[in-house]
């Protein structure tokens, strides 16, 4: 079982809680774990004293924050038809999964199927990921990043806010995702976009980046 999410720490005590389910797990230095439902109110008052309302405030203010889903953006249109490059696929999956290429170029001409593969992936192994995103780069990455992915993450930007705090923000909620994740920014064609903002992609190492870009040279992927 998950141990959940740690809201509290009491004396020599840790107190946790799974947010799908509501229980309440405490933690005792000599290895003693109380299972507690988060509607018995009376055991929770018994055993977390003078700290119960503090917990349960907490608790309200954690279950209220809106649940991160799978697929952050809506996947991408996939055709009906893929033939071969079967072992292009699989040369991709094992690049992502090897931990020393976290980010992957799929380059090439207009019309050969870049985009097309990197859907595939997306689709096929969707499953292996614990949040998936597909983003139109649009010609600006850290824009369409903003724009597409900071309401799925519960993002709200203050009216004043510049492109680069709303960045510094978003990356902060994508690094604390669990992982694996994947990311696919599609069309990705500005070469000094892409040079000026490979370091954001870098570092959130959680995450799997798959780029589609007619850009045949880029030494970084």
């Amino acid at each position: 079982m998950s141990q959940g999410v740690k809201i509290v720490q009491y004396g020599e005590k840790s107190v946790y809680v799974e947010q799908n389910t509501g229980q309440i797990t405490i933690h005792s230095p000599n290895g003693e774990v109380k299972i507690i439902n988060s509607q018995d109110t009376e055991q929770l008052k018994q055993e977390l004293g003078e700290k119960f309302n503090e917990i349960i405030a907490l608790l309200r203010n954690l279950s209220s924050k809106p649940q991160i889903p799978h697929a952050l953006t809506k996947p991408p249109f996939q055709s009906e038809i893929f033939l071969g490059r079967v072992e292009d696929l699989k040369n991709i999956k094992d690049k992502l999964f090897s931990g020393d290429n976290l980010l992957l170029l799929v380059n090439g001409q207009g019309g050969m199927g870049k985009t097309t593969i990197a859907t595939k992936y997306y689709t096929t192994h969707a499953n292996l990921y614990e949040h998936t995103a597909w983003v139109l780069s649009e010609k600006n990455i850290a824009n369409a990043l903003v724009t597409h992915l900071a309401a799925p993450l519960g993002i709200a930007f203050e009216p004043t806010d510049t492109l680069a705090q709303k960045r510094e923000a978003l990356l902060a909620a994508m690094a604390n995702l669990g992982k694996p994740c994947l990311l696919v920014i599609d069309n990705a064609n500005e070469l000094k976009d892409l040079e000026d903002n490979y370091l954001l992609l870098r570092s959130c190492p959680n995450f799997h980046l798959l780029l589609t870009s007619r850009i045949t040279e880029f030494q970084q992927a």
